[in-house]
């Protein structure tokens, strides 16, 4: 647990629904989104819980609560700067540190060649005689991968 007071401190401002950044993320604009995200989270002195400086004090400390209710308020905030369509992805993720973990795994590298792949495999799916549940899972599956 940081020793600052100031990381656990809530403005009277912030609350869940606001977004920390103008431009969401859209699965494809991660390194520029992820910057500005940090950037704010550093300005409201609330970096520490994404990037794992923070961690979660034992149920019996006393800053217990006060952490539970800032890690969620900066959870909210991260969320409400996803586009809709991908942040249902992530709603269940424990902790704002988890969920950074999340985002980073699946959208923070480049690959290349899989990237060409999944595109050329998307672009020739069609729905042709498939129920729209089974074109949806088709889709579903190569976006997963």
């Amino acid at each position: 647990m940081a020793e600052d007071p100031d990381i656990l401190r809530l403005q009277p401002g912030d609350n869940p629904g606001i977004s920390l950044v103008t431009t969401l993320f859209d699965g494809t604009n991660f390194l520029s989104w992820s910057r500005s995200v940090k950037l704010a989270l550093t300005a409201k002195t609330k970096l520490s819980f994404i990037n794992g400086e923070n961690q979660k004090p034992e149920k019996n400390a006393k800053e217990f609560e006060q952490w539970i209710r800032t890690d969620s308020m900066v959870a909210s905030w991260i969320l409400n700067s996803i586009k809709r369509e991908l942040a249902d992805c992530f709603m269940y993720t424990n902790t704002s540190t988890a969920l950074w973990k999340e985002l980073e795994n699946r959208y923070g590298q480049s690959n290349g060649p899989m990237e060409y792949q999944l595109k050329k495999e998307l672009g020739a799916t069609v729905q042709g005689t498939l129920s729209l549940s089974a074109y949806l899972a088709k889709l579903m599956k190569l976006w997963m991968n």
